[in-house]
């Protein structure tokens, strides 16, 4: 998981792309301090940020607004779902989101079998607000916004 702590000050760094600056991002963790933590960092970086912490609303969300990047705590758990079943079903729903994940202290059997939904990165529990910010940023230039927001002009927002 990411820790807050990690989460201070930065150092000054160069803008996102300007495509970024659009960036649709959803926080799945059941770790309040982690969907804190990473919606504080979305909002200073410009971007549209919605949290949950709730698998089945997550789904829900994701069929029902425009989601470019999902940020998704791979130990979750509730009694419904686990993350690899949440992964399935985002990939059923939305095959173009871009999924990163955070893997905190999931067994590798778990690492291994989230790789199979095509994640975009893996951020360490020690990834700082300068190695988030350079993560998407490749992420937005790997996919361009632009092209995309013309398809999505009337997704409703939750």
């Amino acid at each position: 998981m990411l820790y807050p702590r990690n989460m201070g000050a930065t150092r000054k760094r160069s803008a996102p792309p300007s495509d970024s600056a659009r960036l649709s991002v959803l926080v799945i963790a059941d770790d309040p301090d982690v969907r804190e933590s990473l919606a504080e960092w979305c909002t200073a970086e410009g971007f549209e940020v919605g949290t949950l912490a709730d698998p089945a609303a997550a789904i829900k969300w994701i069929r029902s607004t425009e989601v470019h990047l999902l940020m998704l705590d791979l130990d979750l758990r509730t009694p419904k779902f686990d993350a690899l079943e949440l992964l399935r079903q985002i990939r059923e729903v939305d095959d173009d989101v871009e999924i990163v994940v955070m893997p905190g202290g999931v067994p590798w059997e778990t690492l291994s079998g989230a790789i199979q939904y095509r994640l975009a990165a893996c951020m360490s529990p020690r990834s700082t607000r300068e190695e988030l910010h350079e993560m998407v940023v490749r992420i937005a230039r790997r996919h361009p916004l632009s092209a995309r927001q013309g398809e999505s002009a009337g997704a409703a927002t939750p």
